[in-house]
């Protein structure tokens, strides 16, 4: 793993305990088994389905795949483990280096917050939009609750 630059972004789980990091560098995903051992990169920087520019969030789902989201590119994916695309959708964002945390829950619904707007957005897994909330306080994390109940962390 070359780590010559590295800035971590965001960090998350999956139910097998495979740990992911979104490296804003790099633009890229940093994989690790639940034993600390480094697995591969997904991504890099780009344009194309599959790469980043401006990765600034990250989660995972209750099927292990992986969701990101970027201020440059203007979108969030949705990867299979091994970094396939499964879907991609806008995302209405300007550049910048605030965060956009992002949350999985047990029905694979994705909410995505801006720190910069305050806004949240709630999406089913192929990026139909289900719900929208303003005026939050700079959200810098989520996390879903059994039940489907939605935490907000602001600054």
């Amino acid at each position: 793993m070359h780590t010559s630059a590295f800035h971590p972004v965001a960090i998350a789980s999956d139910k097998g305990g495979a740990l992911y990091i979104a490296d804003a560098d790099q633009e890229r995903v940093l994989a690790f088994e639940f034993s600390g051992r480094f697995v591969r990169t997904l991504g890099g920087i780009g344009a194309k389905a599959g790469s980043f520019r401006g990765l600034r969030g990250l989660a995972t789902t209750p099927r292990g795949e992986i969701v990101t989201a970027e201020r440059l590119n203007a979108r969030v994916q949705r990867l299979d483990p091994g970094g396939r695309v499964l879907a991609s959708w806008p995302l209405d964002v300007k550049p910048g280096r605030r965060a956009l945390p992002a949350a999985v829950d047990d029905s694979a619904r994705v909410a995505i917050a801006d720190e910069s707007t305050g806004r949240l957005w709630i999406f089913d897994p192929s990026g139909r939009l289900l719900a929208t909330l303003e005026g939050l306080e700079r959200p810098r994390s989520l996390a879903f609750a059994g039940g489907g109940a939605l935490f907000v962390g602001e600054a």
